[in-house]
């Protein structure tokens, strides 16, 4: 198995923040110090209203607050960033470069992931050097040797898209049912 996907075996709790621009930067860092606190071992980051400046400040400082917890970075669509604070991957959506590309652009160990979006031909996704498939249904395609993380799901790997639990208590409680399912 691919060091890639080694990263994610163990990790079952992914959780991916963006649309937060309404949160200072100090609040942004609180809600994931908090999340990882709760159970969260992988955090993605992507904020499409900050400069790229400001951006990669606060991916630096993510960067360093994931790594006190042993919990893996990773950036949505910014293979650029990617590449400056060396995170530990990035998530692609399907219109996006391809991972192909991605993987010749990138260093090899950043780990590059698919976000599958929308109900479309599973035969069609192209997931050659795909390390990890983020999707928010349940897809049918048996994938052994690729983490699939899905979201509204009670056990397992598990996607959690912050914006949509933006209070700490609902965050809290969704956590704490996930981690009793997945102990």
């Amino acid at each position: 198995m691919d060091i890639n996907k080694i990263k994610f075996k163990d990790r079952n709790i992914f959780f991916i923040v963006y649309d937060f621009d309404f949160l200072s930067e100090d609040e942004i860092l609180n809600y994931i110090a908090f999340a990882i606190e709760s159970g969260v071992n992988v955090v993605s980051f992507f904020q499409a209203e900050y400069s790229d400046f400001a951006f990669i400040n606060i991916c630096r400082k993510i960067q360093n607050l994931c790594a006190v917890y042993d919990v893996l970075f990773l950036i949505n669509r910014r293979l650029d960033i990617a590449q400056i604070i060396e995170v530990d991957g990035v998530v692609l959506q399907k219109d996006d470069i391809s991972i192909k590309e991605a993987r010749h652009i990138l260093p090899q160990t950043i780990s590059v992931g698919l976000m599958i979006e929308e109900k479309y031909d599973e035969k069609k996704l192209v997931l050659d050097d795909v390390d990890f498939i983020i999707s928010r249904f349940d897809i049918s395609i048996k994938l052994p040797q690729i983490p699939v993380y899905i979201e509204n799901k009670l056990a397992g790997k598990v996607v959690i898209f912050a914006s949509k639990h933006k209070s700490k208590n609902e965050l809290k409680k969704l956590l704490e049912n996930l981690t009793l399912q997945n102990s």
